[in-house]
């Protein structure tokens, strides 16, 4: 029976070299969905309501704040 014996530094190489390609692909992914996505939003009406549809507000608020019919659903 074989034994796989590994020290540290070859772990380490391993992992060092599995997130640069994670990296590399990352780069690549967001790269494609820019290049689509200007592809899909040529025209300045187009891309005014694709920002409008897109854009998420954060809430300064220390406390969320929920309306009614969200707590009567979940308590």
């Amino acid at each position: 029976m074989k034994k796989n014996n590994m020290n540290i530094n070859e772990i380490l190489a391993l992992i060092v070299s599995y997130m640069k390609v994670q990296i590399e692909y990352t780069e690549y992914k967001l790269k494609s969905y820019k290049e689509w996505n200007e592809d899909e939003c040529a025209d300045e009406d187009c891309l005014e309501s694709c920002c409008d549809e897109t854009t998420v507000s954060i809430s300064d608020d220390t406390e969320p704040s929920f309306d009614e019919k969200f707590r009567e659903e979940w308590a």
